[in-house]
């Protein structure tokens, strides 16, 4: 009502093609931000950490035994090239503040990191162990998707294998050794270890906490997996009324999933 610009439309969503509908706009300040970028490199630079994050649901707070209404969000993947690994950022961190802001969702922190100069420290504080730590990261420019997305050439065939499942709430998955078929098939990344889900049967827990054919099994309740043999024995320390919680790569992409039991 003032006249003032506070965002740029950038898309609408419309069911007939109409102006009806729910529109979406770039805020002022980040606008602003991409014109100083343009002005002084010819090109929109964006700070990059190097980390994946997600949200800290109440099975994951309760898994890594955070208290109770901590905010923050979770670190499921760190970039081995980035600069959060250089500066000792690991996989399980949660980040509940950044340059002095605390941080309340995925989005705030991505915004947040975007905008901060390349080159610049950026002072992330962290709760590991249930201790905090402050970090100092040298943020750096975001490379291309298409860098991000490289792949590596595919490794060795293995023999094909499977396992009997177990009593409790991962019963419901059927899991496989990673081969050259499967990864092929399933758009796997070669550098990727662990053993694949290969299907997920309808209405168990598996399926309700969100697990897909392809997901890739990393970790189960933080214990490293990279044979049948290894998950085998890790499953088999969940009790059958126990919660699991399995770090899964998808599409490239790390995060933690919470699986409860009924």
């Amino acid at each position: 009502m003032n006249g003032d610009l506070i965002g740029i439309n950038t898309a609408i969503f419309s069911r007939t093609g109409g102006s009806e509908g729910v529109g979406f706009a770039i805020p002022s300040s980040i606008a602003l931000d991409i014109v100083e970028s343009l002005q002084r490199t010819g090109k929109v630079v964006r700070g990059w950490m190097g980390v994946a994050i997600q949200e800290i649901t109440p099975a994951l707070a309760k898994s890594f035994k955070l208290p109770e209404h901590r905010k923050g969000v979770l670190i499921s993947d760190v970039n081995e090239n980035g600069p959060s690994h250089a500066a000792g950022v690991k996989r399980g961190d949660v980040v509940v503040a950044f340059n002095g802001k605390d941080i309340q969702s995925v989005s705030q922190l991505r915004n947040l990191v975007a905008r901060t100069m390349v080159g610049k420290d950026a002072l992330v504080k962290v709760l590991r162990d249930g201790k905090e730590q402050t970090i100092a990261v040298k943020v750096a420019e975001r490379p291309t998707d298409e860098m991000l997305a490289k792949k590596e050439p595919a490794p060795p065939k293995e023999p094909t294998e499977t396992i009997k499942p177990p009593d409790n709430v991962l019963a419901s998955l059927r899991v496989q050794a990673l081969d050259n078929a499967l990864m092929s098939q399933l758009n796997i990344s070669a550098k990727t270890t662990g053993v694949v889900i290969v299907s997920v049967e309808g209405g168990g827990q598996a399926e309700a906490a969100g697990l897909q054919r392809g997901d890739v099994i990393q970790e189960v309740n933080h214990e490293t997996i990279k044979t049948l043999d290894e998950y085998q024995k890790a499953v088999g320390k969940i009790k059958k009324d126990e919660l699991a919680v399995l770090l899964v790569n998808r599409q490239g992409n790390s995060l933690f999933v919470a699986v409860n039991p009924k």
